[in-house]
Formats: C-alpha cells, sequence, structure tokens
C-alpha cells in the first residue's frame, strides 16, 4: 500500500492547509535548506507517533514549537496532520485556544477512519489497526510500533548524521540499531543499565549497612559493665528489702524508700535550720510562746478600745471648729456684700440713676440703639449712591463710543470679505496652471520626435524653417518664463489673502471684545439703578437724614453711642445691686437665726478648739504606736507558731526544744546513712539494667543483620538476572545480524559496492559486542584491516546508513505499507555517489519520497530516469513561510 495525500494544517512551516498528491511513484521535495523539506518529514512521524525524534522537551514545548510561528491566533486555531492511504486516514490533531497572556494548547488527538467507514480513536486502537495483517499477536508499549513505522519508513537527517560523525564504538552502535529500527530495544538497554546500577548501589550499601552493624555488636560487647550480684543482694537486705521484692519491681521499692529517707532528712533539717533562724533557744517549751502571745492579745484589745474612744473625742472637735469657722466666713461675707452695695448706690448716684425704674431704662436703651442703626444707614447711603450716580451719568456714554466702535468695525470686515473673495478667485484660475500642461505636453512631442528622429511636426504635419526640435526648445523656454511670471504672481496673491484671512481673524475678535463690554456696561447700569431704588425701599431710609451732611451724622452718631454706652452701664449696675441685696437679705436672715457674735469673738473660739485638737492627736498618735508594736509582737509569735505546725504537734508543746533538737539530729545522721547505701545500690541497678539494655540491642541489631543479608542476597539475585537478560537482549547483534551485515550476498553489502566507489576487493567488515559498533574496512589483498571512521569519507559512511536504512526497508515485514522516504539523501555525497543513488532509488520497486536542495541532482535523477517521467514528479519550495501557492508543482508526461 502507498500513501496516497497528505495533508499538512499550521505545522512548522506550513501556515494554513497544504495537501500533497502522493499518488505518484516516485516524489521529490526540492527546495532551500528551511524551506520545509524536513518539516514534512517530521509531519509523517509526528502522524505516526506523536512524537518527534530530533525534538527535545515537554509536550507544551514542543507543540509551541511546531505549531507556525506566523499563525495569528484570534479565538482558536488547529494543528493538524492526515495521511491517506488505500481508502484509509489517519489524521492527528491538537487545537490552539488564544487568549490575552499567549495560547493554551490543548491535547493532541489521533482518529483512523478505515476504508470500510469505522473510526478507531486513540493511540492504543490505532496501532491495534495499524498492526493488523502482521503482527497482530505481538505486543508492543504504547506508542512504540508508530515508533518502528517511522523508523522502518523514514531515513531523517539527523539518523545519518548520527551514524556519520560518531566517533566512539557504542555511539555508532546507538545509530545503527536507530537506522535498523531498534531504537525501543536501545531505550529498553538503557532502562536495563540504570535500574541495574541502582541494583549493584543499594547491594553495596546494604553490605556497608552490615559492616557497620557487626562493627557496632562487638563495641556494645565492650560497654558492658561487671556487676556482683551476691554483694547486691546482701546490700537490699541491710536496707530492709527482701529478694522477694526484688523479683518484684525493685526499682519502684528502691525509690520509695529512697524518698522517704530523703524527705525524713529534710524535715529534721528544716527543724533544725528554724530553731537557729527564730532564735528560739530563748523558749524552754513552745507553750512559753503560746502563753506570751495571750497575754499580749489581751493588752491590745484595750488599747484598742481606748483608740476608739479618742478618735470619737476628735470628731466632735472637728465639727465644733467647722461650726465655729462657717459662722466666721458667714460674717465676714456679710460685711463685705454691705460694703459693695454701698459702693455701687454711690455710682449710681454719680450718674442721676439712683431713682430709674429699670425698665424705662431698658427702653431708653432700645430707641438709642434704633437710632444709630438710622444715623448708620444714613451715612452708607450717602457714600455709595454719590458714587452710583455719578457711575448712571458716565456709562451710557461710554456704551455709545462703544455702539459706533462696532460698527465702524463690521464696515472694516465687509471690505476686507469683499477683497478676499476677489484673490481667491485668481488663486482658482491660476490653480491648475494650464501654462504648466501645456510644457509638459510639448516636451513630450520633443521626445517623441528626438527618438523618431522627424522633421515634420507630428501635430500639425508642418515642415518649420529651423530644425523642428530647436523650435520646440524656443517654445518651451517662451512657456518657461511666462509660467515664472504667473507663478510669482499667484505667489503675492496667495500670500495677500493670507495676511487679509489674519486681518478678518483679529477684527472678528475685536466686534466679539467690544459686544462684551457693551453687555458689560448694559448690566452695570441695570444694577446700579436697582440698587438706588433697595436702598430707597429700605425701613432704615429717612429722607430727612439724607439730607443732613454727613459730617453733622458722624457727630450725632458718636453722641448716640455714647449714651448707648452709659444706658448699658446703668442697667449692669442695677442687675448687680438686686443681686447683691438679696444675697445681703439671705445671709442677714441666717445670722439671726444664731446667737450674735462678733467676728473677733468667733475667732478666739476656733483658737481655742484648735489647741484641744492637737492634743488629743497626740495622744491618739501614741496609742496607735502602742497598738502597731503589739500587733507586730503578737504577728511574730503567731509565725513562729505556724512554722512549727509542720514539725510538731499541740501535744508536744510541753516537751523541752533541747530534747527534740537532739532526737531530729539523730534522724538527720541516720538517713545520710541510709541515702548513701541507696546511691550505691542504684549504682548497681542502673550497670544491670544497662547490661540487659545492650544484650536487648545486640538481639535487634543480630536481626537486622540477617534481614539485610536476606535482603541482599535478593537484590544480588535480581541483578545477575538483569545483566544475564541484557546480555541475550542484543546477543543478536553478536551472531545473527553480525553475520547478516557481513555476509557478501546481504542487501547491505549489495547496495554499498554498487553505491560505493572504492574497488571491489575492499569489503566492510561489521564487529562488535556488548552495544559496541567496530567497522572497518578489509583490504583482501594485502589481508589487513582499517578502522572504517579512518579510510572512509563522510560521503561513504553517508552511503553506507543509506544501504543499511535500505535493506532493512526491504526485509520489513511490520505493516501492508510499501514506500520509502528519505530527507535529503546526497548530502556530504560527490557526483559519483549521486549518479549511483539516481539508480538505486530508480531501481526500487516501491514508492518513493525523498528531498533536496540540489536542483542539479533534481535534473540528474529526471534525465536518470526519464523512462519512469510518467511515474515521477516534483514539488518545489519556493518560501520558508509555506501556503499552498507557495508550492509549485510539476508533473511529466
Amino acid at each position: 500500500m502507498k500513501i496516497d495525500k497528505v495533508i499538512l494544517k499550521n505545522f512548522r512551516n506550513y501556515h494554513g492547509e497544504v495537501s500533497f498528491d502522493l499518488t505518484r511513484k516516485i516524489t521529490i521535495l526540492h527546495g532551500d535548506n528551511g524551506f520545509g523539506k524536513s518539516s514534512f518529514f517530521d509531519a509523517i512521524e509526528w502522524c505516526f507517533t506523536s512524537k518527534i525524534s530530533r525534538m527535545n522537551g515537554t509536550d507544551t514545548e514542543i507543540k509551541r514549537d511546531i505549531f507556525n510561528k506566523r499563525c495569528i491566533v484570534q479565538e482558536s486555531e488547529t494543528l493538524l496532520v492526515s495521511i491517506e492511504y488505500e481508502g484509509n486516514t489517519l489524521t492527528r490533531w491538537f487545537n490552539i485556544i488564544g487568549n490575552e497572556h499567549g495560547n493554551d494548547y490543548g491535547n493532541t488527538q489521533v482518529a483512523l477512519t478505515s476504508s470500510d467507514g469505522k473510526t478507531y480513536r486513540g493511540q492504543v486502537e490505532v496501532e491495534t489497526f495499524l498492526k493488523q495483517g502482521t503482527l497482530d499477536q505481538t505486543s508492543f508499549v504504547r506508542g512504540s510500533f508508530g515508533q518502528l513505522i517511522k523508523q522502518t519508513f523514514i531515513l531523517s537527517q539527523s539518523q545519518v548524521a548520527d551514524f556519520v560523525t560518531s566517533d566512539e564504538p557504542s555511539e555508532r552502535f546507538r545509530a545503527l540499531a536507530d537506522i535498523m529500527g531498534f531504537r525501543s530495544l536501545l531505550n529498553e538497554s538503557d532502562n536495563m543499565k540504570k535500574i541495574h546500577t541502582s541494583l549493584i548501589n543499594q547491594s553495596e550499601v546494604i553490605r556497608n549497612q552490615i559492616i557497620l552493624l557487626e562493627n557496632s555488636i562487638q563495641g556494645k560487647e565492650e560497654v558492658k559493665k561487671e556487676v556482683d550480684i551476691f554483694e547486691f543482694n546482701r546490700r537490699l537486705l541491710d536496707i530492709g528489702i527482701g529478694t522477694t521484692e526484688f523479683n518484684n519491681n525493685l526499682d519502684a521499692q528502691i525509690v520509695q524508700t529512697n524518698m522517704l529517707a530523703l524527705a525524713d532528712k529534710i524535715n529534721a533539717e528544716k527543724f533544725l535550720e528554724l530553731y537557729e533562724e527564730m532564735n528560739l533557744v530563748r523558749f524552754d517549751t513552745v507553750n512559753i510562746i503560746v502563753n506570751q502571745m495571750s497575754e499580749k492579745e489581751a493588752i491590745h484589745h484595750n488599747l484598742k478600745n481606748k483608740e476608739e474612744e479618742v478618735k470619737e473625742l476628735l470628731k466632735r472637735l472637728n465639727q465644733r471648729t467647722s461650726s465655729h469657722i462657717k459662722e466666721r466666713d458667714n460674717i465676714q461675707k456679710y460685711n463685705q456684700t454691705r460694703t459693695i452695695i454701698q459702693e455701687k448706690e454711690r455710682e449710681l448716684a454719680s450718674v442721676d440713676a439712683g431713682t430709674l425704674d429699670l425698665n424705662k431704662v431698658r427702653e431708653n436703651l432700645s430707641t438709642l440703639r434704633k437710632q444709630a442703626s438710622s444715623i448708620e444707614f444714613a451715612l452708607s447711603f450717602q457714600t455709595t449712591i454719590v458714587q452710583n450716580v455719578e457711575q448712571q451719568k458716565r456709562l451710557p456714554t461710554n456704551r455709545d463710543i462703544s455702539i459706533k466702535k462696532e460698527a465702524s468695525l463690521r464696515k472694516r470686515k465687509e471690505k476686507l470679505v469683499s477683497l478676499k473673495k476677489k484673490l481667491s478667485f485668481v488663486i482658482q484660475e491660476n490653480k491648475d496652471n494650464l501654462l504648466l500642461q501645456l510644457i509638459l505636453n510639448v516636451k513630450s512631442i520633443k521626445d517623441y520626435v528626438v527618438a523618431n528622429k522627424l522633421e515634420q511636426c507630428p501635430v500639425c504635419s508642418s515642415t518649420p524653417e529651423e530644425n523642428l526640435e530647436s523650435c520646440i526648445d524656443h517654445n518651451i523656454l517662451l512657456y518657461t518664463t511666462r509660467l515664472d511670471e504667473d507663478t510669482s504672481y499667484v505667489s503675492k496673491a496667495i500670500s495677500l489673502n493670507n495676511k487679509i484671512s489674519n486681518r478678518l481673524a483679529r477684527t472678528d475678535e475685536r466686534i466679539n471684545q467690544t459686544n462684551n463690554n457693551i453687555t458689560k456696561m448694559n448690566l452695570e447700569l441695570e444694577r446700579l439703578i436697582e440698587e438706588y431704588k433697595n436702598y430707597r425701599n429700605n425701613d432704615l431710609f429717612s429722607e430727612e437724614l439724607s439730607q443732613v451732611a454727613a459730617a453733622d451724622l458722624r457727630n450725632e452718631l458718636s453722641n448716640v453711642r455714647d449714651e448707648i454706652i452709659l444706658q448699658q452701664k446703668i442697667i449692669e449696675l442695677k442687675i448687680s445691686l438686686e443681686k447683691l441685696k438679696e444675697e445681703l437679705k439671705d445671709l442677714g436672715s441666717e445670722a439671726s437665726s444664731k446667737k450674735i457674735k462678733t467676728e473677733n469673738e468667733v475667732e478666739q473660739s476656733i483658737e481655742r478648739l484648735t489647741r484641744a485638737k492637737g492634743r488629743v492627736v497626740k495622744h491618739r498618735n501614741q496609742l496607735e504606736s502602742n497598738i502597731q508594736k503589739l500587733y507586730s509582737d503578737i504577728q511574730d509569735d503567731q509565725i513562729i507558731l505556724k512554722r512549727l505546725q509542720p514539725f510538731l504537734k499541740p501535744e508536744q508543746y510541753d516537751i523541752p526544744l533541747q530534747s527534740l533538737i537532739s532526737k531530729n539530729k539523730e534522724i538527720i545522721s541516720n538517713n545520710e546513712r541510709k541515702i548513701s547505701r541507696l546511691a550505691d545500690i542504684n549504682q548497681v541497678q542502673y550497670a544491670i539494667k544497662h547490661n540487659q539494655e545492650i544484650q536487648t540491642q545486640i538481639q535487634e541489631v543480630n536481626k537486622k543483620i540477617e534481614d539485610l543479608n536476606n535482603k541482599k542476597s535478593e537484590i544480588d539475585g535480581i541483578a545477575d538476572s538483569l545483566k544475564n537478560y541484557k546480555m541475550k537482549l542484543f546477543d543478536f547483534f553478536d551472531s545473527d545480524i553480525r553475520d547478516y551485515l557481513n555476509n557478501n550476498n546481504s542487501p547491505i553489502q549489495k547496495y554499498y559496492r554498487y553505491l560505493n566507489p572504492l574497488p571491489s576487493n575492499n569489503l566492510i567488515h561489521f564487529d562488535g559486542s556488548d552495544e559496541k559498533l567496530f567497522i572497518k574496512v578489509v583490504f583482501k589483498d594485502r589481508f589487513e584491516e582499517s578502522n572504517a571512521q579512518n579510510i572512509l569519507s563522510s560521503g561513504q559512511l553517508n552511503v553506507l546508513a543509506i544501504s543499511i536504512f535500505l535493506a532493512i526497508n526491504e526485509a520489513q515485514n511490520i505493516n501492508a505499507l510499501d514506500f520509502i522516504a528519505i530527507d535529503d539523501p546526497i548530502q556530504n555525497m560527490d557526483d559519483v555517489n549521486q549518479y549511483s543513488i539516481c539508480d538505486v532509488l530508480g531501481q526500487i520497486d516501491k514508492q518513493i519520497i525523498f528531498s533536496t536542495h540540489d536542483l542539479d541532482f533534481v535534473k540528474l535523477f529526471l534525465k536518470k530516469n526519464e523512462h519512469k517521467k510518467d511515474d515521477m514528479q516534483v514539488f518545489s519550495f519556493n518560501s520558508p513561510f509555506l501556503t499552498q501557492n507557495k508550492i509549485q508543482h510539476f508533473l511529466y508526461e
């Protein structure tokens, strides 16, 4: 089966939808480098595999790179590649959504519509269909069968370049395996190498862990402590802990015994410290302290009663003193109020207002204020109206002047407009410049006369006396002179027209300004008239006062204001006097309810009470001091008793303190000895526990070592199995494939001998193992071998790569497709190689698709295969940005 059609839409160099009809047996893609030839083969690979082997990056990065850079996404676009063959259509695509931040690339989708109309979706279903009839029962990793199709049918420049430029045997092996279609095996081998290395590393890590654990066991054995268990039991019995308790929670018994001994020792020590701190040596027994405290509390109670009596006496003295002070203050205030009243009455008498009624004074004040407002309004009226009248006389005259000025400006404007119209007519008449057109026509006639060597005028057919060309030049000069004169006249008219336009604009501006001034003056005159009317209609206006001279009005206003101030002062004095008399009346009635005393008598009573209060305060202070001292002594005794309570019971208060001191010292000594023995027992107990913990740790470590050894054995077994499998994986190269490659009758050797210009007695020999390839040139006549890298040219290595690919393609049985696609097969080839490959490609009985940038090679191929011209076609790419109309399609019939 052959490929009938390929459709590319927005793929790399291809903008929009571009289709290729491939129904001819041989298709040649020709164009300069960068014009989209390799992109065509990339599109076929991507359609089958969803990948492009020569591109690296994330899925999004590759989508961004294969999407046509000249395609601007408004809302949405689609990148699509479709391959049609034998009624089947394989299509792979994804959508692009444009947004303000860039483009969003959708998921890649693939579908295959078979010739019977059934649709297969997704990579798995598509590859299942492609395997039909060839590899139906063979399982492939998802996507790997499509990759196998690409490697079998398409030879890219990168594959050939890798083979030609590989210097290391391992690199050349990978390049050969890629050309032969074993890339999936290479990937599997790489994965196994990584896994094997990881397993070896894990085994080494586990071995090191085992060594560390074994060393740690030896170290733990060394830190165990020696213990004499018999001596330990004896010490336990010595402090009252038996073997039964040893077996049943010995730690708790030791801790409890130690805590009790320590508590008894601390309690005894605190009692001795308290004895010294409180200086209890002055007491024989505690009861002496109790009795002493009772006596002090009785005395304290009596003193508190006396203190209350003194406080009551002091309270009565304070009350009497306060009463006398208030009485003295009232007498002083009464005398002061009488004096103030007398002063204010004298002040009223001085202004002859002592007998005036307050309401009458207030009426006079109101009248005076109205009189002052009328005088002030009259003064304001005289000042404002004088100016108002003068302006009313002046404004009409100025307005009439402005009206005349505005009329004059309008007449001037009419004259300027008339003049401008005349100038515009002159300019318009000369706008088309008929003389200039005439000159141009005459020049055209001259060119025609010179070109045709005429002696008669082509317009009127007359023959001038002078030379025809000279006559035409004379007319051109004449018209040119007149044109200059006309041009100068028009230029002056345009200049004058511009000046008149400017003067018109200034005149309009002055007219507008004058009209604005007239409007302002009319408004101002109306305002002045209205202002005068408002003054006359005001309630404060007085015709009589408006006739009085301004100086007299100001004198009268000053007198009225002085009278207003006087009346205000009289009102204030009368109000204040009435208030003072009321206060004096209240003070007099309060004094009449008591026994009348003089201020001096009251002052003497206050002094006597103050002296008595001083004596009482002194006595109170002495009582408070004595009470405080007794209270402090009682508190000290209470503190002593309270601090003794934890150590002594009430029935022990009669025991001499010295005997208690001796008893506590003995308790301290016995418990210190017991605590010391318990410390020794604790050390031995710690050593026993330490040894038990060490033994437990050793057991745990031994268990870990056992587990690690088992794990290491398992990992080593997997690593060995993986190594053996990996060796078998490429064992075919050491046997079958190597024999196939070196067989003189193999297609590879045949193709190479045909294409290679070396003598026929020099053979290519393939050798190698462990994923390494050595290519050697065998010189049969000298029985020696040389490295092909040193002997063969780049073109010969290129020929060898193509030979391998052609042989593999010829032997393939993976799919019913039957085509060969080679991207630029003649790179690095000389003329002889190119001549040979024309024959090889022309003789292959398959669909051939190849590209080249060399037009001479295209011509050579067409010439060499001229007998097949009906089966050949050429697509010529004319731009790096390809649309359907930028690809020329040549057919040969």
